[in-house]
């Protein structure tokens, strides 16, 4: 037992200082760097001209609120258009369908569509107002919600599909 503890401290010592040799024979083996004889010259700065790009269409400012409250939310364009979304929860699905056609009835309807579920079901009702204001209605179960937006080219835009960001 005591030989064997005495070899392995034996093992333990050469090995640290192999290492420890390695290490000081890399460091002075070094390259020697040459002395600068000459100072650094600033090259002079050349502008970067960074083409313009068009003016796209883009959300910049607004309020926020997550999920369909009353508070809904309020989005300013980079052209200075305006989207408004606001949503009402209704005491019942049949409220909020008399709500929708109440709204139909004195608009001017440029859309209507049905949304159908996985089950081929209808499940909701969608439409497209351009006047008095430009909306887009959409009734699911008893929520009503309201898009208006200050042109249908903005509405458009904003119900377009997009890629991940």
């Amino acid at each position: 037992m005591g030989r064997d503890l005495l070899r392995i401290w034996i093992f333990i010592l050469a090995f640290c200082f192999g290492i420890s040799v390695s290490a000081a024979w890399r460091i002075y083996t070094l390259p020697v760097l040459p002395d600068r004889d000459i100072e650094p010259v600033a090259e002079p700065m050349t502008a970067i001209v960074i083409p313009e790009i068009p003016d796209e269409l883009r959300i910049v400012g607004g309020t926020h609120a997550c999920g369909a409250s009353p508070d809904g939310a309020i989005y300013e364009l980079s052209d200075g258009g305006r989207i408004e979304i606001k949503c009402t929860k209704f005491r019942s699905g049949a409220a909020a369908k008399e709500e929708f056609d109440r709204r139909v009835s004195s608009a001017t309807l440029e859309d209507l569509a049905h949304d159908i579920n996985s089950e081929g079901k209808q499940d909701g009702d969608k439409i497209l107002i351009t006047k008095p204001h430009v909306q887009s209605l959409k009734v699911h179960g008893r929520l009503l919600c309201v898009t208006e937006a200050t042109s249908i080219e903005h509405l458009r835009w904003f119900q377009k599909p997009r890629g991940a960001y």
